[in-house]
């Protein structure tokens, strides 16, 4: 098999692959308890006054991995839960899946080169190690040098990653980095390799946490070389309030006063 064919199968194999994981997160969600999207936005930073506010819909996408994955109620992510029940026969594409999905890591991910339209050959930055990752958007966006923050799914066949990733600039790696050197409590000086599920959760809310307070976009969103982005808790601080008629800005379709504005209002 020449090498147009073998990336033709890679792909048409990412795609599939990719189709069943989009629905076993819609179903995944479903079985989510009600008071974790909550708690996770807290810990994350989504939370304004008690409200989840999102500035963009990768904002959202980011919130629901971290809740799918590290969102543990007792013993269980809402994955390795779906996996316990064993809702599909061995084998099958899906229970594949779900059993890489309970392993997955999430790490900074720079890119060394790219597969235009396949994806990119990446060194994981915490980890040391380092391979290929199938993503037909980072194939045609990511450039050699940039850092990707986001959970890698690694297959027999091919990795892939969630597909709620972060972009990182200098400002932020730096920010990571401090954080790193200081110690994160839950944390300490732990072995990237061998985190406990605690461990993993925190380190990524770290992450998350810090590629937030920089404005940092989503991959394949380019930004002015060595431009310093402003804080999210600016940002929030100095946009206009809609007026009480308005349409919600996160995009509920309602007005403001009876989706996020409800909790300004006295009593809510």
């Amino acid at each position: 098999m020449n090498l147009i064919a073998e990336r033709a199968a890679l792909l048409r194999r990412y795609r599939q692959l990719r189709a069943i994981m989009r629905d076993l997160h819609s179903e995944l969600l479903k079985s989510l308890p009600k008071d974790t999207f909550t708690e996770c936005g807290r810990k994350l930073g989504f939370q304004v006054n008690g409200t989840l506010v999102f500035e963009t819909e990768d904002e959202a996408s980011v919130l629901a991995d971290y809740c799918l994955y590290d969102g543990w109620s007792g013993q269980h992510s809402a994955v390795t839960r779906f996996l316990a029940k064993q809702p599909y026969p061995a084998g099958t594409d899906q229970t594949l899946l779900l059993d890489a999905m309970s392993r997955a890591r999430y790490s900074l991910f720079q890119v060394e080169s790219v597969a235009e339209g396949v994806g990119v050959n990446c060194r994981d930055v915490l980890r040391g190690d380092g391979g290929t990752i199938v993503d037909e958007g980072l194939g045609n966006t990511a450039v050699p040098g940039v850092i990707v923050a986001g959970r890698l799914v690694v297959l027999p066949e091919l990795s892939m990653t969630t597909g709620a990733g972060l972009v990182i600039d200098a400002d932020t790696l730096e920010d990571i980095q401090n954080v790193l050197e200081d110690g994160v409590q839950g944390i300490g000086q732990a072995d990237f390799n061998n985190l406990t599920r605690q461990e993993a959760a925190v380190l990524s809310s770290m992450i998350i946490r810090c590629a937030l307070a920089r404005g940092t976009p989503s991959p394949g969103t380019t930004q002015e070389p060595g431009r310093r982005t402003e804080t999210r808790q600016h940002r929030l601080s100095t946009a206009r309030r809609p007026s009480r008629n308005e349409p919600c800005p996160c995009g509920s379709g309602k007005k403001y006063k009876q989706c996020c504005g409800r909790a300004e209002q006295p009593g809510a």
